[in-house]
């Protein structure tokens, strides 16, 4: 399956072997760069079922109904915000699923947010995506530094 297949779609591919769904992992292009053994560790715990036909444990019902339930929520994301009293951090990435820019969460989106909840603290980690944020160095740092600050 090609890496820029929609990403529900590579929810109800198959693999036939561990090594294969690693090998479209490593290729991706989110991941070309950010590439180590703890993603690899994760893309091979994603993995289940039976040699064959070996598939990402994400189901994809549950992955689409999540989407809707996001696109339908923004009402009660904004009344949420909206009661942030302490500092929050919001830890976001530049690009997106595919490794380019915006990211899930575009810098004009987080700028509009921040500037209207005081509370909330925007920080943007450098040259992650939606995947590495998650992975990088730069992001556990920063990661870290926020849990150690509370």
């Amino acid at each position: 399956m090609s890496c820029s297949k929609p990403a529900l779609g590579r929810l109800t591919e198959t693999y036939p072997a561990p090594e294969a769904y690693v090998e479209f992992w490593r290729a991706h292009p989110a991941l070309t760069q950010a590439w180590t053994d703890d993603v690899e560790q994760y893309v091979r715990y994603d993995l289940t079922g039976e040699p064959g036909s070996l598939r990402s444990r994400v189901a994809a019902e549950s992955a689409r109904t999540d989407g809707r339930d996001l696109l339908a929520s923004g009402d009660r994301t904004a009344a949420a915000l909206g009661r942030l009293t302490s500092p929050t951090p919001l830890l976001r990435a530049p690009a997106g699923m595919f490794g380019q820019p915006p990211g899930m969460i575009p810098a004009e989106l987080a700028a509009y947010w921040q500037q209207r909840v005081p509370a909330l603290e925007v920080q943007t980690i450098p040259e992650t995506n939606h995947y590495s944020i998650l992975f990088s160095q730069p992001a556990a740092k920063a990661v870290a530094g926020q849990l150690a600050a509370d």
